[in-house]
């Protein structure tokens, strides 16, 4: 009969290290998962002027009371947020930030860090859409 006993068992120094390390890896790797958008595909092509000049309007009038280009504010600088993260990331943000904050770690880890949820502007896909080619003119800028 073959007897087991953990006291006589000593664990390699390393095992306390490897196995945690192991199981992250392990639940890293399992499935596919994508990451949530409320909007996905956009198309960007080149700079649209003319959608940058309606989207800073609409920015100054309902986001620059949380955000600034180059600093943090109530939210995060925006300066050269086009640079950092896709247009369907920027875009589902605009258009349901609720459900981003639901759904997107990203904007989950962006929530722990602020402390603050983005309201709801209740844009049209259009008028995001603009936003976001301000947000892209900016960031070709230079981020001011």
């Amino acid at each position: 009969m073959i007897s087991f006993s953990f006291k006589k068992f000593k664990m390699n120094k390393y095992f306390h290290f490897i196995l945690p390390l192991l199981f992250v890896f392990f639940i890293q790797s399992c499935g596919d998962k994508e990451e949530f958008f409320v909007v996905k595909n956009i198309q960007v092509g080149p700079l649209n002027p003319e959608m940058a000049a309606k989207g800073k309007v609409i920015f100054q009038s309902k986001c620059a009371s949380c955000h600034k280009m180059e600093s943090k504010y109530v939210g995060p600088p925006l300066g050269m947020v086009t640079k950092r993260r896709s247009a369907d990331f920027v875009m589902s943000q605009i258009i349901d930030p609720e459900a981003m904050i639901k759904n997107n770690d990203t904007i989950k880890a962006l929530y722990a860090q602020y402390n603050t949820p983005m309201a709801n502007q209740h844009l049209t896909q259009a008028e995001a859409r603009s936003v976001f080619e301000y947000l892209r003119q900016v960031a070709d800028n230079g981020g001011k």
